[in-house]
């Protein structure tokens, strides 16, 4: 998918007119079935880079991103109930940009 595909949507579903830095190139490499690893600072944008490509894909997107300072959370523990919610139903597997995550969950 070509940056210009994903203009639409940015503009009409977000409201920016332009990509900060290196958002597009993580789309394009999540829309591309490529591995992509990104670090951006508190407010760089990250969630967008996932949210925007889940658009443009067709069925169910699944998105895990745990943050360290947030394990004792309880939104983290609620986090770890619904993956386990999931293991339960016979979920084994998340797939999503080229990558799976294996379920590896346990009762919280």
């Amino acid at each position: 998918m070509i940056a210009s595909n994903l203009l639409t949507p940015l503009k009409s579903v977000f409201g920016y007119d332009a990509f900060r830095p290196l958002q597009r190139e993580i789309m394009e490499a999540a829309l591309g079935g490529r591995d992509a690893l990104a670090i951006l600072p508190t407010g760089g944008g990250k969630s967008l880079c996932y949210q925007l490509p889940a658009l443009q894909r067709e069925g169910l997107t699944v998105v895990v991103s745990p943050l360290i300072e947030f394990k004792g959370h309880p939104l983290f523990r609620a986090w770890r109930a619904y993956l386990n919610s999931l293991h339960c139903m016979g979920v084994r597997k998340i797939l999503g940009g080229g990558d799976s995550l294996e379920m590896t969950t346990r009762d919280v």
